[in-house]
Order: structure tokens, then sequence, then C-alpha cells
């Protein structure tokens, strides 16, 4: 080979177009001393024309102006300006999008919190509309029965199936029924009465006490004082035949009481239910 052609070879450093700087042996005075613990985030922001293959000017453009980066102790940060104006306006986009999503949540909370007080409505409704419902199954038997009664003795229409029909509305009507019973007593009865004082010997509580209850939280354990007054409707007594009967359905009024309504209404499931009656 031509020594003459060696000479005129450049160095691969200037083949590869990136202008070669001699390394930085001094830190910036302006930056803290390196402990081996924690991190600094470096945040450089510059820009040139475009060009075709613009990575050599870029190269020579961060080399120019490393030497203006600052450290910033507040924000743990190395930057020149237009960096440390760049990462601020990150932050703040990061700080408004973190508000939306914030506020964003707020409002799904607020829907949530609407939407189960909407469930509970609803559902007391519901309640409202079956007690409602039962008033009305209640006043239809009782027409019922006067209409039979009526076509029975005044027409001496008699036959077995209005006969079956009449016994069975009549034992409903004066079987147990605390809800309406309740009803008919702030309606048409006054508190000095005998009646309201009955009420308890029947239901085992006072109305007071029963306008307290949960009802929604106790049906079951309701129907099962009803099962135990209807001993006393249909036998015309004014205190049980079995005093078993008398101390469970105390034991469910206590904890009635109580407003211990899950273990009222697991110990009404079966009360009166099996027979004892």
């Amino acid at each position: 080979m031509d020594p003459s052609e060696s000479k005129k070879r450049p160095a691969p450093e200037e083949a590869s177009g990136i202008p070669q700087k001699k390394p930085m042996t001094q830190l910036d005075p302006n930056l803290p001393p390196q402990t081996g613990t924690g991190q600094i985030c470096i945040a450089y922001h510059s820009s040139i024309e475009e060009k075709e293959n613009p990575l050599p000017d870029c190269v020579d453009k961060m080399s120019r102006e490393a030497p203006s980066l600052q450290y910033h102790a507040e924000q743990k940060v190395a930057a020149n300006d237009a960096g440390l104006n760049f990462l601020e306006a990150i932050h703040t986009q990061f700080d408004s999008l973190k508000a939306e999503i914030n506020q964003l949540k707020s409002h799904n909370v607020g829907q949530d919190s609407q939407i189960e007080e909407l469930k509970s409505q609803n559902l007391g409704l519901e309640s409202e509309i079956e007690k409602f419902r039962a008033l009305r199954r209640k006043a239809i038997d009782v027409r019922q029965r006067a209409l039979l009664t009526w076509v029975r003795d005044a027409l001496n229409k008699v036959n077995d199936n209005r006969q079956k029909v009449i016994r069975r509305i009549n034992k409903e009507i004066h079987s147990g029924d605390v809800r309406n019973d309740a009803l008919a007593l702030k309606e048409r009865l006054l508190p000095t009465s005998t009646e309201w004082k009955a009420f308890k010997t029947l239901y085992g509580l006072t109305l007071h006490d029963f306008e307290k209850l949960d009802q929604d939280k106790c049906a079951e354990s309701l129907q099962a004082l009803d099962r135990a007054a209807s001993i006393l409707y249909d036998n015309k007594l004014a205190s049980f035949p079995d005093e078993a009967v008398a101390n469970q359905r105390d034991k469910i009024v206590a904890l009635l009481l109580e407003e211990k309504y899950e273990a009222a209404e697991n110990m009404s499931g079966t009360f009166l239910l099996s027979g004892d009656e």
C-alpha cells in the first residue's frame, strides 16, 4: 500500500462525521457530591434545524451546551433552562391530569352514592306496596264475607262451597295480623282503650315497640307473632295454653327489641310450623 494513501485516509472518528470532544474531567461545581444513594434526573431540552442527517449536529450541540446544565436542589434535577421549563410543563400537565382523574373519581363516587340511595328508596317503596297489597286483600276478604253471608241468609242460598269460603275468610280475618291490628289501633281506637293494652297480650310487645322495628328486616318474625296470636284469637284465650309457646314467642320479641333481627329470624323460621299449635 502506498504510504501517501495511508496518510490521506481519515481517522475513524473523522469518517463518522461526528465531531469528537475531549472528555469532561471537571464536574459542575453546582452539582451536589455523589453519595451513592438516590438519583439525580437530567432534563436537557434543545433543538436544531431540520436536516436529512441531524445526528452529528445534535451531538455537537449537546456537547457545547452541556456546561449550561445547572443543579436545582428543589426539583433534584440537573437541567438547562429549556429543559427545566420543559420539565415544569410536564409536571403541570401531570398535575392537571391527576386533578381531572380525581374529579372523575369523585363524580363516580357521587353517582354510586345516588344509585345506592335509589336502591334503598326502591326497597322501601316495594315494602310499602306489599303492605298496601295486604290491606287490599283484607278489605276484599271482608266485603266478600259480607256478600256471601247476605246471600246465604237473606236469599237462603246455602251450599257447601259458599260455607267453606265463609269459614276460611272468617278464620283469616279473626287470626293474628300484627301489622293490620297496629293500623286499626292507631286509626280507630284511643290509646287509653283496653284494645291498646290487649295488643301486648296478643303479640308480646306494645304498639310503640312495634313501630320502632325495622319491619323489612324481620318479616319472618312478624309472621311468627301472627301465628302465636292466632292461637289466642281462634280459641278466644287471654293466655297461651302451652307455656313453651309463650316462652318461645317472648324470646323472639326480646331479640326484636334488641334489634338482633338475624337471630330473631332464625328462631322464627320453624316456630309453630311443625304442628305445635
